[in-house]
């Protein structure tokens, strides 16, 4: 059998010529099409498929988007694959029948006449999230264009937890940047598909996350893209020394209360109020908070019939302890009362800094949970409140009033702040702690900047004689030293 070169191969399935010609995701793809090898480089890891005596490869011959995921993940594996002399690039035969390809410690040895198993590479240092080698995650999810809907690019790692992790994308045909949240398939709970189905339902809300696309990618791993936004409230409230003023917090109560209320009028409960799960918007949008985080949301009442789901006890504690309710400590159903009630509770840990149940120590978690439960309900309003205005007791007064399966009156807690932040005098102009900081940053810099260079241009002083010692406690000159 003779090869063809590059661009074809008598030896080989033709769908295993168009697989190495896959380049349009690599910065510097090495193609090579030969005899009984073909050989692809994903940005520095090494795989390996041999066409020619592998029947369990030339059997299967997977789809496009996995095939050399799935001979990648068999080299790295130690697979053992029969081998045969290799050509260079330009056609020749190697010296005494080797080649060398080494990339990233992933090596792969081909002999005349024998087999040789590829080594394994290096331990990976990623922590023990992600089942596949960094090499080979590489390979996954940053080489193909085909990995996450066709059409979007993982980039780097912007956040992560328990679920899984974030990470920033861009769409490869307008170059927009997006997030995409990727689910572990080992995860105990998921919950990534459904929240992916809440934000349908939420879909065309103000301040509601749009979500691209979600799929599951090769290695099992679920993947959500949606809208890439702006730093949260509790990244703010830290740029901003962990305090807000009050027109900041009157300016994004207005916000949140509607965010709600448009939760609750699609039938869900958010049950995870905190600062984290509020974005800022960015560009024309920076001055608008999104939600996000839908994992733990629940629906409250049948879309079709209008009925409420039943009161019931002994929950468990859903939310972050820090913002939950008091009904929610006791183990009581959440409704659309405890949403609100933990509003209140971010609406004065933004304004006073800091909670009184914040650092309460305890040897578990249940103790901890007990203790801060405790702590919310001795400790009164007005202690609560104390320094702020006393329209923030009464809206926690008002929201812990409520029966289980009553509405709350939205209007009337809007109008509420409304009628303070007129009473002080403010201005709705959309200047935030944060953006008026910023500003006086860049002023800072532009004056530093101009500074510069006035101080270069600036003449230098003459530099004066060095005194020489003279009679009587004087220099040479008569001047006195």
């Amino acid at each position: 059998m003779s090869a063809d070169g590059p661009d074809g191969c008598q030896a080989c399935p033709s769908e295993w010529v168009d697989l190495c010609k896959m380049s349009t995701a690599v910065p510097s793809p090495r193609r090579v099409c030969r005899r009984l090898l073909h050989f692809c480089c994903w940005r520095g890891a090494a795989h390996v498929v041999h066409c020619n005596d592998d029947d369990e490869l030339q059997r299967r011959r997977p789809r496009r988007s996995t095939a050399l995921l799935d001979a990648a993940t068999a080299a790295c594996r130690g697979r053992r694959a029969p081998t045969s002399p290799l050509r260079d690039d330009d056609g020749a035969l190697t010296s005494g029948g080797r080649r060398l390809f080494s990339r990233n410690g992933a090596t792969v040895s081909c002999c005349r006449c024998r087999c040789r198993a590829v080594p394994r590479p290096a331990a990976p240092s990623r922590p023990s999230l992600f089942r596949y080698s960094d090499s080979v995650l590489t390979a996954l999810f940053s080489s193909t264009v085909d990995r996450i809907g066709n059409k979007y690019r993982l980039g780097r790692r912007i956040g992560g937890g328990s679920f899984g992790e974030i990470y920033l994308a861009t769409n490869i045909l307008n170059g927009e940047e997006v997030a995409v949240k990727l689910e572990n398939p080992q995860i105990k709970h998921p919950q990534l598909e459904y929240e992916a189905r809440v934000y349908r339902v939420l879909a065309g809300g103000v301040g509601i996350p749009y979500v691209r696309y979600f799929g599951v990618i090769d290695g099992g791993y679920k993947a959500m893209v949606m809208d890439f936004m702006g730093p949260s409230l509790e990244d703010l409230f830290n740029f901003c020394q962990r305090t807000f003023s009050l027109k900041t917090v009157l300016l994004l109560a207005d916000q949140l209360i509607s965010r709600i209320e448009y939760i609750h009028s699609k039938n869900f409960l958010h049950r995870d109020i905190k600062p984290d799960n509020f974005l800022m918007g960015l560009g024309r949008r920076g001055n608008l908070v999104n939600v996000i985080d839908f994992g733990l949301a629940k629906k409250y009442r049948d879309p079709r019939t209008g009925l409420h789901i039943p009161y019931r006890e002994g929950k468990n504690l859903t939310g972050t302890v820090r913002y939950t309710s008091i009904n929610t400590h006791l183990g009581i159903e959440q409704a659309r009362r405890d949403d609100l009630e933990s509003l209140g509770y971010v609406l004065l840990y933004m304004l006073r800094g800091s909670l009184p149940w914040q650092g309460i120590k305890a040897t578990t978690k249940k103790e901890k949970y007990d203790k801060i439960m405790e702590k919310k309900m001795t400790t009164p309003v007005d202690v609560l409140i104390r320094g702020c205005p006393n329209e923030f007791a009464i809206y926690l007064n008002y929201c812990r009033s409520l029966r289980f399966d009553e509405r709350p009156d939205y209007s009337y807690l809007r109008r509420l702040f409304r009628e303070l932040f007129i009473r002080e005098g403010l201005s709705y102009d959309y200047r935030f702690d944060w953006t008026i900081k910023q500003e006086e940053e860049q002023a800072r810099k532009a004056m530093l900047q101009t500074r510069a260079p006035l101080a270069a241009q600036a003449p230098k002083p003459v530099p004066t004689p060095p005194l020489t010692p003279g009679a009587n406690g004087t220099d040479r000159g008569g001047r006195r030293y």
